[in-house]
C-alpha cells in the first residue's frame, strides 16, 4: 500500500525537498562565520510574544514554509489512492477503516522522513559552517537536537492528522486548516497552543513540556476523530 502512496506524491516529494534544501543552503551562507546566530535560530525563532503585544509583529515566512511543506507533499493523495484502488480492497477483503489506517500510516512515514532529511541537512549545514552550535532547554547540545526535532515531528504529525480529517470532507480544507492554525500561532498569544513550542523566540522549559503533552494528546483525539469518520463513512 505505501509503494502505491508513494508512487503517487514521490514527484511532490523529491521537488518540495530540493527546494527546501537549496533555500536552506542559502539561508546557511548568510550565517557562514557568525558565532552569534545561526540557521536554526532563524529558521524556527517566530514570532515572540512581546512582538505580537508591541503590534511589532512580521510574518515568520521560513517557519510557516518549513511546516506547510508535508501538508503540500501529501495533498489529496490517500483520497485519491482509496478511489484508484476500491475493487482491490473489496477483492482482498479489506474494511475501508484498516485501508485508510495503513495510508494514515503511510503519511506519517512520508512526514517523518521530510523531518529527518530536513532537520539532517541543518545540522548538517552549521556544522560545515564553523562547527555553530545548538542549545536548547539547558540540554548538551546532541540532546538539545534530539529534543527539538521531536518537537518539531510531533507538530508535524498534528498538522497531518489534521489534513487528515478535513480530506476527508475537502481537498482543500485539507490544506486551509492546517495553514489556518500556523498562521493563528504566529499572530497569537494563546499561551495553550502547542505551537508556540516550535518557535524558539517563545521557549521556556514549560513551554516545551506543554508543547509534549499538548501535542501527544491532539496526536491522539485527532487519530480517533479520524478512524470515527472513516469508519462511520465505512459503515453506511
Amino acid at each position: 500500500m505505501f509503494l502505491h502512496l508513494w508512487k503517487l506524491i514521490r514527484t511532490r516529494f523529491v521537488f518540495w525537498n530540493v527546494v527546501i534544501s537549496l533555500i536552506l543552503l542559502l539561508l546557511s551562507l548568510q550565517f557562514y562565520g557568525s558565532s552569534h546566530s545561526s540557521l536554526i535560530i532563524f529558521l524556527y525563532s517566530g514570532v515572540s510574544f512581546d512582538e505580537i503585544l508591541s503590534h511589532h509583529i512580521h510574518l515568520p515566512i521560513f517557519w510557516l514554509t518549513y511546516f506547510i511543506i508535508p501538508n503540500f507533499i501529501i495533498l489529496d493523495a490517500p483520497r485519491i489512492l482509496s478511489k484508484s484502488h476500491l475493487i482491490q480492497i473489496r477483492g482482498f477483503q479489506y474494511s475501508h477503516l484498516q485501508f485508510e489506517w495503513v495510508s494514515l500510516m503511510g503519511t506519517f512515514l512520508i512526514t517523518f522522513i521530510y523531518a529527518l532529511f530536513s532537520f539532517t541537512w541543518i545540522v548538517a549545514l552549521m556544522k560545515i559552517n564553523h562547527g555553530q552550535t545548538f542549545s536548547f532547554a539547558g540540554l548538551k547540545e546532541i540532546n538539545s537536537y534530539l529534543l527539538f526535532f521531536l518537537l518539531i515531528l510531533l507538530g508535524l504529525i498534528c498538522l497531518i492528522l489534521i489534513q487528515a480529517i478535513f480530506n476527508l470532507i475537502n481537498p482543500i480544507l485539507g490544506i486551509i486548516l492546517p495553514f489556518s492554525w500556523l498562521i493563528f500561532t504566529s499572530f497569537t498569544t494563546w499561551k495553550l497552543n502547542p505551537m508556540n513550542g516550535l518557535m524558539l523566540m517563545r521557549y521556556s522549559i514549560h513551554n516545551t513540556t506543554q508543547t509534549f503533552i499538548f501535542c501527544i494528546i491532539l496526536i491522539i483525539i485527532f487519530t480517533t476523530i479520524f478512524l470515527s469518520i472513516v469508519k462511520k463513512k465505512d459503515f453506511i
